[in-house]
């Protein structure tokens, strides 16, 4: 089983330490002894160092043994005269990863792409001076006198905002036009129609319901109980049979006023004749 082990991993680097000087701390012989390698540098920071680490890989058994006698507890000494000690030791994981290495079938194919010829060609082709500002100009003002020659009147320019609002116009006038339409016959026939009364009395009865303010809060009416009904109809007797009283004690009344009148006239001539 210890045949198979022939990855090493090697620790406890200086954080610092390079690839290249690892290399050369290893020994010439060793670096063309090892058929794979990978190197991580480490890092010192505010939790602590991180040492760097070095991954190999050999052939034999025999290798991995003399290597780790060569390097095992090897001395690193840094810049600030820190100490470190290589430890090497098996790899606990034994395979090495597989590169594959795939070929682009357009390797090798850009002389022959055709986007490539053009730009070639482009790029031979001289190039084309342009006539300078005040040529320009001057040509310009020639096409517009010969526009003006021939035509007499001078050339109008219609700037992006002048079509918009021509289109906008033209746009409002059509809308008028719809809108000034006459209407058909059968819309006239109704519109001239006079409203019926029952008809403007139900909508304005309507408009007076909607216009009412809903009063959520009013209390609804009760229906009156039956005692209630039965006292007020006999409250209704009492007043009737009162008002009959009334009548008739004034009539017993009437005849007792007579009768008074006509003793006080029989005393008046009893009166008189005794005078006499």
């Amino acid at each position: 089983m210890e045949e198979t082990r022939t990855k090493v991993v090697v620790r406890k680097l200086p954080p610092t330490l390079s690839e290249d000087a690892f290399k050369e701390a290893a020994g010439n012989g060793f670096t063309a002894r090892w058929t794979w390698s990978s190197y991580f540098p480490g890092k010192i920071g505010t939790k602590g160092i991180k040492y760097s680490r070095a991954y190999l890989h050999f052939k034999k058994l025999d290798e991995v043994v003399a290597f780790c006698q060569h390097f095992q507890d090897h001395l690193f000494v840094n810049e600030r005269g820190v100490q470190f000690r290589a430890q090497v030791e098996f790899a606990p994981f034994q395979s090495i990863p597989k590169v594959r290495r795939r070929k682009d079938p357009r390797t090798g194919t850009i002389e022959k792409d055709a986007e490539y010829l053009a730009f070639l060609e482009e790029l031979e082709r001289p190039e084309e001076m342009l006539p300078s500002a005040e040529v320009q100009l001057e040509r310009k003002e020639q096409e517009e006198k010969d526009r003006e020659g021939s035509t007499g009147e001078k050339p109008v320019i219609i700037t992006p905002l002048m079509q918009f609002i021509i289109q906008k116009s033209k746009e409002k006038s059509r809308t008028r036009s719809v809108l000034q339409r006459p209407a058909s016959g059968r819309a006239l026939a109704v519109a001239a129609r006079p409203p019926s009364s029952t008809g403007s009395a139900a909508s304005a009865g309507g408009r007076k319901q909607r216009d009412q303010p809903k009063d959520n809060h009013s209390p609804t009416p009760r229906r009156p109980s039956r005692d209630a009904e039965g006292e007020s109809r006999r409250d209704k007797g009492r007043g009737k049979d009162g008002k009959e009283g009334s009548a008739t004690s004034r009539g017993a009344k009437e005849p007792a006023t007579g009768s008074a009148d006509s003793g006080g006239e029989s005393r008046r001539e009893a009166r008189a004749g005794r005078q006499g």
